[in-house]
């Protein structure tokens, strides 16, 4: 009896539902929605200055969002922000940087500092990762940490065809563009994984924390022990962007740290092996615009599907989807984004995982509902209690 009652009452707000959107001559239908458990609520709204909401980093120790903007022509107005929210999504600080937009961000326990990547090199300037103290204010000085150099185009791709032809895909040399940021631990020394979306690489340095403007005189410079260019991580798929986000898995002591990829264009979700011949191997395909990227409970990963407007919770081992979370539910009346719009970079603070609505049109076509989207914000979903698990392999 007890469970007719929970469905009647469901059935009960879905039939009400409907008929206000027949009966109301001024409802908009993507008002009245049927909750989700597993959709996305809305946590924080951005500033009205600060747009597009790329890069989202946090301080699990605080519970403090730290936030970087990629508002650039001919969609934006070109000033970009780092933006820090407390718990309650309310925001304590806003530094202002300029006309060069922020990709990904990560937080350095360590010195408890914001690293950012500046694609700056779409400007005509060196593109660099840099950071700021977790408690900065609108007057904060922003340090270099280190210089995304230029390498290259990545190697050529060539694919088999169903009846056995080849396909050659050539990519040109293209500027530095680094986009995610990953922290981590091997032989007890901190390292910063950094992808590039444009060249096709990634770089690894060592002891990042050691940044400074005398570091070149005492050889104190974060140290590039990582240089990896392989065709895997480059894209000529819509939209052009190949490896983005990163996510770093420690290992046993003294062993490689197990490190993930995403690759935007190929829909897909990559992970770094130790063997040269075979260096990078394909863990799922077929998520939509794959971005950002962070542990989950378990043995899982969690990846957001920027084209997709959901969050996969995905077995490590297996590569097989758990849960899709989230979903685009429209537009509300205040122009921002219900649910899921564009979630590029994704973080975890406990149970909970905040996604940026980027909501970046990227072709202008009028099928993008990001086209509507004046008001910028950030969601959360709360993750599953449980979580399906898979049978082992006979």
């Amino acid at each position: 009896m007890k469970t007719w009652r929970t469905q009647s009452t469901g059935l009960r707000q879905l039939v009400l539902a409907l008929l206000v959107c027949v009966a109301s001559d001024t409802a908009q239908a993507q008002e009245f929605v049927i909750n989700n458990p597993l959709a996305a609520d809305r946590f924080a709204t951005l500033p009205a200055d600060a747009n597009f909401p790329e890069g989202i980093a946090a301080n699990p120790a605080t519970g403090d969002l730290f936030v970087g903007t990629f508002d650039v022509p001919p969609d934006g107005t070109g000033t970009n922000f780092i933006l820090r929210f407390d718990r309650r999504g309310q925001v304590r600080a806003k530094l202002p940087l300029g006309p060069v937009p922020v990709t990904g961000l990560a937080f350095n326990p360590i010195d408890e500092k914001v690293y950012f990547a500046r694609p700056a090199a779409l400007f005509g300037l060196p593109s660099m990762v840099q950071r700021v103290p977790m408690d900065f204010d609108a007057t904060t000085p922003v340090e270099d940490v280190v210089a995304i150099t230029e390498v290259g185009a990545p190697p050529p791709r060539t694919e088999v065809t169903l009846d056995g032809q080849q396909i050659v895909t050539m990519f040109p040399d293209s500027v530095p563009a680094p986009n995610g940021l990953a922290f981590g631990r091997f032989r007890g020394e901190s390292i910063l994984a950094v992808t590039d979306s444009l060249q096709g690489a990634l770089y690894i340095f060592q002891n990042p924390e050691l940044a400074g403007p005398d570091c070149e005189q005492t050889t104190g410079c974060p140290q590039l022990i990582e240089l990896m260019q392989v065709t895997e991580f480059a894209s000529a798929a819509f939209p052009q962007l190949g490896i983005n986000g990163v996510a770093i898995l420690e290992g046993p002591e003294g062993e490689l740290p197990q490190i993930f990829v995403t690759n935007t264009g190929d829909d897909r979700l990559l992970r770094l092996t130790a063997d040269p011949t075979n260096p990078v191997v394909v863990v799922a395909d077929s998520l939509e615009g794959a971005d950002g990227i962070v542990p989950g409970p378990g043995n899982t990963l969690i990846v957001s599907m920027a084209l997709g407007d959901e969050l996969a919770v995905i077995d490590a081992g297996t590569g097989r989807i758990l849960a899709e979370l989230g979903e685009f539910r429209g537009i509300r009346r205040d122009g921002s984004p219900r649910g899921l719009l564009f979630p590029g970079s994704i973080v975890r603070v406990g149970n909970s995982i905040f996604a940026n609505n980027l909501a970046l049109p990227l072709s202008g076509n009028a099928s993008e509902p990001e086209l509507d989207v004046t008001t910028f914000t950030i969601s959360r979903v709360r993750l599953p209690v449980r979580l399906p698990r898979l049978k082992a392999a006979p």
